[in-house]
């Protein structure tokens, strides 16, 4: 049955008995997941009228099923979608080629990750603030991030980025050279984005080696090009940076390079979150800078920049990259000497934030690539030029979790277009490795 046509035995569910149930199994051996059977039922008391109605309503977006899109969001039955996960995976048997988008719609309103995967939850090993685990009392325990400093000079850094927003990817109408411009001078002032998307390094990477024992910096002239995945920034982020800005204010294709210049630099953001918290341990500072480059300054329920982007796909992964940034600040206010001595401690909490960060990436790619599906034109070119540069940042974890899934996705990535049944398959794929955050 194609989405949007009635199904008897799905129409007025509110006074059903269905014990229609749908089991989904999740056995990833990654850490933090538990191997477990989620059995979900429709529950009596649906206000939807139909199946098909039901993820129209808990699909803010609405993209999947544009035929049965209401003209706006049902609140009661919103808030019982979210609140009753299990009637996602009850009411998908009628929905024919809707239903693999079931867990990606239930989502919109953070139900759709429970549905799926049940009892997926933190390793053990995994900090959490305010529960008991094996983690001794911190400073992080009360669940606020406890600034190290007054001062976090990130923080300007990650307000440019929102300043840059209107202007570029989030105008309303084209953006128009003096536009890219105006965003050029957000990201060049002094001390500002440009100063460190130049010499940022990937501390997912060694460093690069002289050869002789030693190392170089990525600051030096020709060590980019020795090693392009060490020195992200200079060698790989910058580039498309520069080339984004310097057509955009020719006026070429200004929607297309607009959506590069967002996805470069939220890969940048990535990728300082986690540089920042590993060279805490000789710097304490610089887990002021990971939080900051991750929250923009922001509190918990709110954020900027990556956090903000993040959120809108996945408000699970949020809540655990917070886990895993508090973790980092709890283990620097127990080692809390110049020098951090105990690096078990810090790889534990450097682990936990980074999964739940790949974890967020993955659901903003997945994100993208569903409304490119929906889009024609120049809407679909600027998605695509988005997920060009944000899918494959990927690359790195999904090669050491599945190297076919990570040799697939480097092509689908590379292709210089892609069917929608191209990006279907891509979708399945993210969702069949990033299981949990």
């Amino acid at each position: 049955m194609a989405c949007g046509e009635d199904d008897p035995e799905a129409t007025d569910t509110s006074n059903s008995t269905s014990n229609s149930t749908s089991n989904s199994t999740s056995n990833s051996t990654s850490n933090g997941t538990s191997n477990s059977t989620s059995n979900s039922t429709t529950p009596d008391g649906l206000t939807c009228e139909s199946a098909c109605e039901m993820l129209a309503m808990c699909d803010p977006i609405g993209n999947e099923c544009p035929d049965v899109v209401a003209s706006g969001i049902e609140t009661d039955c919103a808030t019982e979608c979210a609140a009753n996960p299990g009637i996602i995976l009850g009411a998908v048997e009628s929905l024919g080629e809707c239903a693999e988008y079931a867990p990606i719609l239930a989502d919109r309103l953070g139900a759709g990750e429970m549905c799926m995967f049940g009892d997926c939850m933190p390793a053990a090993s995994d900090y959490s603030p305010g529960v008991e685990d094996e983690w001794p009392e911190c400073i992080s325990d009360d669940g606020q991030y406890n600034q190290i400093e007054m001062v976090i000079s990130s923080i300007g850094r990650v307000g440019a980025f929102e300043e840059m927003a209107p202007l570029l990817w989030e105008n309303p109408n084209t953006p128009t050279a003096d536009d890219f411009l105006d965003a050029r001078e957000l990201y060049a002032v002094d001390e500002g984005l440009d100063s460190r998307v130049q010499r940022r390094e990937d501390e997912h990477y060694p460093k690069v080696s002289d050869g002789n024992g030693g190392t170089l910096s990525c600051r030096d002239a020709g060590v980019p090009e020795m090693d392009p995945k060490r020195c992200v920034g200079p060698a790989l982020i910058l580039p498309v940076i520069n080339d984004a800005f310097q057509k955009g204010a020719m006026g070429e294709d200004p929607e297309v390079n607009a959506a590069r210049l967002e996805a470069a630099l939220l890969w940048f953001f990535y990728v300082s979150s986690y540089k920042e918290a590993t060279t805490c341990t000789g710097t304490k500072k610089d887990c002021d800078s990971a939080w900051a480059y991750y929250t923009g300054g922001e509190p918990r329920d709110s954020g900027y920049g990556l956090a903000k982007e993040l959120q809108r796909s996945s408000k699970w992964a949020h809540e655990r990259v917070w886990d895993g940034i508090l973790a980092v600040r709890c283990w620097r206010d127990l080692d809390s000497g110049d020098e951090a001595m105990d690096l078990d401690t810090r790889d534990r909490a450097l682990s936990q934030m980074d999964k739940a960060l790949l974890y967020g990436v993955s659901r903003m790619i997945e994100d993208r690539l569903l409304a490119m599906s929906v889009s024609t034109g120049t809407e679909r070119e600027a998605y695509w030029a988005w997920l060009q540069i944000m899918g494959p940042v990927l690359d790195r974890e999904l090669m050491e979790r599945d190297s076919a899934i990570a040799t697939s996705l480097a092509a689908f990535f590379a292709s210089d277009s892609v069917t929608d049944e191209d990006i279907t398959a891509a979708v399945q794929s993210l969702r069949g490795v990033f299981t949990c955050p």
